[in-house]
């Protein structure tokens, strides 16, 4: 069963999202606690309809449980919204009132205002997989939806949503995309690059690889994805493809941010060890 609380942590941590993909990215928080399904849905609502466990116009989800709304009332769009319950009457939810393409959090009421939708209800499952709300328990307060937040695990999701992964390799790092492309990383500048980009990182894998686990990888990942790396690999090709006089300028730029942060942690982590 689904851990709903950790779906809801997970997505309050995720950050940055591509504007009206409500349903991909709390799909993506329920999948990252173990969620799987061969169902599918276009929207929200259609998503809500093929949903167990309803619990049609209850205003009150427990922490964890799905909580959807459908079509919209000036204009009949039935595309519809789906966000992930805190309980008390609050929600963590992509772009959140007075916020672009980010993700937060708010009340039931507040959500309902911003998208004028008709409210639903919330499920105890999302498609078929049931969801382990906390039903019955005390809703997340204030403080515990603040301790929720927590710069580590939201570098986790964000390394994990990232279509390239970083690797250290000796004293370097290689960077390995989905569809089993490799690059040797040749200096911190185009590092940062990948990471300002929201290509890679912001964490390298927990281990070092060597050469014959690389090889092992990348035709691993090749037979599982016959496509290649499709754009992101493009894109990593054309930041590779810059001058080193290039790289530092645009990334001398990025000092101060995430991106110069993650370069400096992973040097100390490759720095020789006395």
């Amino acid at each position: 069963m689904i851990d709903g609380v950790a779906a809801a942590q997970w997505l309050l941590n995720y950050g940055s999202v591509t504007p009206s993909m409500c349903l991909y990215y709390v799909w993506q928080a329920y999948k990252a606690q173990g969620a799987s399904t061969g169902m599918g849905a276009q929207s929200a609502y259609a998503a809500w309809l093929q949903s167990d466990g309803k619990r049609p116009g209850d205003r009150n989800p427990p922490p964890g449980a799905a909580v959807w709304w459908g079509r919209r009332t000036w204009d009949g769009n039935i595309d519809g919204d789906v966000v992930i319950s805190l309980g008390g009457g609050r929600v963590a939810v992509t772009e959140p009132p007075g916020q672009d393409a980010v993700t937060g959090s708010c009340t039931l009421d507040e959500r309902e205002n911003e998208i004028s939708r008709e409210y639903l209800g919330w499920t105890s499952s999302i498609f078929d997989c049931p969801i382990n709300v906390a039903a019955g328990k005390d809703a997340i307060t204030a403080s515990e939806e603040d301790d929720m937040y927590d710069d580590n695990k939201h570098r986790e999701v964000l390394t994990a949503s990232r279509p390239i992964k970083l690797y250290q390799m000796g004293t370097g790092v290689v960077a390995v995309g989905e569809g089993g492309g490799f690059w040797v990383i040749p200096s911190d500048a185009y590092l940062q690059l990948l990471v300002a980009w929201e290509l890679a990182g912001p964490n390298l894998v927990a281990r070092p690889i060597d050469q014959n686990e690389l090889t092992a990888l990348c035709n691993l990942l090749r037979t599982a994805n016959p496509g290649g790396d499709g754009t992101p690999g493009q894109q990593v090709d054309t930041i590779l493809k810059l001058s080193d006089d290039d790289a530092k300028r645009i990334a001398a730029q990025l000092s101060g941010t995430i991106a110069g942060d993650v370069v400096s942690q992973i040097g100390e982590r490759l720095a020789p060890k006395a």
